[in-house]
């Protein structure tokens, strides 16, 4: 019987600094049957030179390295374009900027093999400090109480899935049956929900409660930058757009499809508003709470939020108290 082929696909842009960690841990993979799709968007540091540095050790272990050279395109296109390659039973979508447990794959293709009518099958992670990478700061799967549900689209869809690119290991032919274009929508960021939405819509999801993968936190990692009211309402308007263009892309019946389209749209307003009143956006949150309520989806959390910021005593109590519970939600 032969041994399933793992297609690993990883977007890379100018990960000369970190990258070496992410082939060493393909390398030390206890499964072979591997082929490394590398695409380059754009790197103008020494990525590439470093990436080829390993191309000997690679092949010496059995492993087939594809690099894509590409204009930058952001995340999505490099993905799109790594799709075009590949011919495994399964796919993985790493960042090169992490790494992967040596029994990472072998633990996943075991589970897929064994589990046949599963589409995807997701591990825990470690998340890391890139000033600590021999310390935990927590896994990522402590926060997802829906974690062991088979069916995960509507979690994915609501924000309440793991959506760690390299904690799924999918089956190529669920894949592209879902995906038959092999094209993602393009985007800087967000592949996950295209990757995935539309194989958790018509497939099951094995959860693995293993950490497999190891997710570092960078000083400049995406989700610690720019922190700005214009920025986070920047990232709202992009992530709904790419999960509403993943939606009109998919095979749903025209009624089904409008509903999660509108529960999105309403998900979305109830996030900026939230944005808004932490900003202290007297303006914004007024004519997003004036949306909800005209749909009759406004909850008391909204209505809180519009009375507090009417009142600046009353705004900084609230403030404390919302910025308290949110803490304590993120630090679970």
């Amino acid at each position: 019987m032969s041994i399933p082929l793992v297609s690993i696909v990883t977007p890379c842009y100018n990960v000369g600094r970190v990258v070496q960690r992410f082939l060493d841990s393909i390398l030390n993979q206890t499964y072979s049957n591997i082929e490394l799709i590398i695409v380059d968007d754009g790197s103008t540091d020494d990525t590439k030179e470093i990436i080829f540095l390993y191309e000997k050790l690679l092949l010496e272990k059995g492993i087939d390295l594809i690099y894509v050279y590409q204009e930058n395109t952001g995340v999505a296109g490099a993905v799109n374009a790594g799709l075009q390659k590949v011919s495994g039973n399964y796919i993985c979508w790493p960042d090169a900027d992490d790494y992967l447990q040596t029994d990472s794959l072998a633990k996943r293709v075991e589970i897929l093999e064994k589990n046949k009518k599963c589409g995807v099958v997701t591990s825990d992670a470690f998340i890391r400090s890139i000033h600590d990478l021999e310390g935990c700061l927590r896994l990522a799967g402590a926060k997802h109480k829906g974690k062991f549900k088979p069916n995960q689209f509507d979690d994915l869809l609501s924000g309440s899935s793991m959506v760690l690119s390299g904690t799924h290991m999918a089956r190529a032919s669920f894949f592209f049956e879902t995906q038959p274009d092999q094209l993602l929508f393009p985007c800087r960021r967000g592949q996950n929900w295209q990757m995935l939405l539309p194989l958790y819509y018509k497939y099951e999801r094995y959860y693995l409660d293993e950490p497999l993968y190891n997710y570092i936190i960078y000083d400049t990692s995406m989700s610690q930058g720019d922190d700005s009211e214009e920025k986070q309402l920047y990232r709202c308007d992009e992530h709904e757009e790419i999960i509403i263009e993943t939606l009109n892309s998919m095979n749903i019946e025209p009624d089904i499809r409008a509903k999660y389209i509108n529960e999105t749209r309403i998900r979305y307003v109830r996030k900026r508003l939230t944005i808004a009143f932490y900003n202290h956006n007297k303006v914004l949150v007024k004519e997003l709470y004036k949306i909800l309520s005209k749909e009759n989806k406004s909850r008391r959390k909204e209505l809180m939020y519009l009375l507090a910021i009417r009142n600046k005593y009353i705004y900084k109590i609230f403030r404390v108290i919302f910025s308290t519970i949110r803490d304590k939600i993120i630090k679970r």
